[in-house]
């Protein structure tokens, strides 16, 4: 599978983290062409020094004919997650105030690209991910784009168990998709016109839930579709599911909800209020 090297590259040793740097120095450099930049890739990271290198590894070997900068934001890391970005040659910005909000600002901000695709500082990318995501931008009247994401097993959860989890979560995001787009959104494979990214701004006041409210404002502007193409799907930590206990309890919570909502999947809305649990102190 594409990923294997990259999951070999989690937690790198010395000598491992200096060849990892020394392959990813010029692919970076070749992917940014002189003249304009055709697509921002804005990656944020909160103390992710063991996976960093892996991600920006795996964006930096998208194939790609396009003018790519990368960008890592990290998120107030304590670790040596901005070190490590530096030392590959990208676009290295470090954004003290905490949430996942203040750092994708700081990276749209920096963006030069026609188009913004958003990356986790903790996920890998496939091969052909800028070139599905743009291909689907470039569509008429299609302004954003998002694509599920699978797992890698490096939690308590087996690839086993994250197989079935993601065929049942995949029928849920499919379902979302057709209506509300913004509730099958994921922030890691994300994308939009940068140019009316800019104008909307992200949601910094937020602990979760930033892209959703990105994809709601980018429907005022056009469309916002979910690409179901495997070849866009990304992998990501499994960490997060394991706070839900068996696979077994992890469904049955994500059923009850997804069926406590699902005349929602049958109608459109346009705006959504706030809810008060969800908001940052203003300090943050």
């Amino acid at each position: 599978m594409w990923y294997q090297k990259y999951l070999a590259e989690l937690r790198p040793d010395s000598a491992r983290e200096q060849a990892v740097i020394a392959d990813i120095r010029p692919r970076v450099a070749a992917l940014l062409k002189p003249g304009k930049v055709d697509v921002s890739i804005v990656a944020i990271a909160h103390n992710e020094a063991e996976r960093i290198l892996a991600c920006i590894h795996s964006l930096a070997c998208v194939v790609t004919d396009l003018s790519v900068e990368i960008i890592v934001v990290s998120n107030a890391s304590e670790d040596r997650t901005l070190e490590l970005a530096q030392a590959c040659g990208v676009i290295a910005l470090n954004q003290p105030l905490k949430g996942v909000g203040h750092a994708r600002q700081a990276g749209l901000e920096r963006a030069r690209g026609i188009y913004h695709l958003c990356a986790d500082g903790d996920s890998f990318y496939p091969p052909d991910y800028v070139e599905i995501m743009v291909r689907h931008l470039r569509k008429p009247g299609v302004v954003g784009v998002s694509a599920p994401c699978s797992f890698f097993a490096d939690g308590r959860l087996s690839s086993t168990e994250l197989y079935w989890y993601e065929w049942l979560r995949d029928v849920s995001v499919f379902l979302r998709s057709r209506n509300r787009p913004e509730l099958a959104t994921y922030g890691a494979s994300f994308g939009f016109v940068t140019e009316i990214g800019q104008r909307i701004g992200w949601r910094t006041d937020f602990r979760l839930g930033e892209d959703g409210y990105m994809a709601v404002q980018l429907k005022k502007f056009g469309r916002v579709v979910v690409i179901m193409d495997r070849k866009a799907r990304i992998r990501t930590t499994a960490r997060t599911l394991d706070r839900d206990g068996s696979l077994g309890a992890m469904v049955a919570k994500r059923i009850r909800r997804e069926f406590a909502r699902i005349k929602v999947y049958l109608t459109h809305q346009q705006d959504y209020d706030d809810t008060p649990s969800n908001m940052l102190p203003p300090s943050s």
